[in-house]
C-alpha cells in the first residue's frame, strides 16, 4: 500500500482539474460520491482512487523513430513517475468527455470513471489497453531503440 502523502497528491492532482472558484466545493461532491461507490466493496475511497490510478497507468508506449524513410513505432517501457502522470492525465480525460456527453457535474463524472478504472473498465483502461497492444504489435522493431 502507498504513503498516505502520495495518495494525497494524487487526489491533490485529480481535483485541480476542476475549475479554481470551485475547486473545494467540487472535492466535497468528489468525496462524497467516492463514498456513495464504495458503499459497494470494503474499501476506503483513498484506495479506490490508488488502486484506480495503478489499474489504469501503462508499462508500454510506443515511440516514433525515422528508419530509412519510413517511420516505425518503437515499443518503450514506462517510467514510473511517467505512469502515474498518463494514467491521471487519462482519467481526467475520460471524466471530461463523460461530462460533455451526459451534462453532469465534473466530480460526478470523475468518481464515476474512478471507479470503473478500479474495476478494470471504462476509457481510461481502454486506452491503456489499446496502447500495450500496438506495443505488442510492434515488438519486432524493438532493435531500433537506441535511447
Amino acid at each position: 500500500m502507498k504513503k498516505v502523502g502520495h495518495t494525497r497528491s494524487q487526489i491533490n492532482t485529480l481535483s485541480r482539474a476542476s475549475a479554481p472558484e470551485r475547486r473545494s466545493t467540487q472535492v466535497i461532491f468528489f468525496y462524497g460520491f467516492m463514498v456513495k461507490n464504495t458503499i459497494k466493496s470494503p474499501l476506503t475511497a483513498t484506495n479506490v482512487v490508488v488502486q484506480a490510478v495503478n489499474n489504469v497507468k501503462p508499462c508500454l508506449e510506443v515511440r516514433k523513430v525515422r528508419k530509412s524513410g519510413r517511420t516505425i513505432l518503437v515499443p518503450r517501457v514506462v517510467p514510473k513517475s511517467r505512469q502515474e502522470v498518463l494514467a491521471m492525465r487519462w482519467i481526467i480525460e475520460s471524466a471530461r468527455q463523460n461530462q460533455r456527453k451526459n451534462k453532469l457535474s465534473f466530480s460526478e463524472c470523475l468518481a464515476d470513471e474512478l471507479f470503473y478504472a478500479f474495476q478494470k473498465k471504462g476509457q481510461a483502461r481502454q486506452k491503456r489497453d489499446e496502447l500495450h497492444k500496438i506495443a505488442q504489435t510492434n515488438r519486432a522493431f524493438l532493435r531500433f531503440r537506441w535511447w
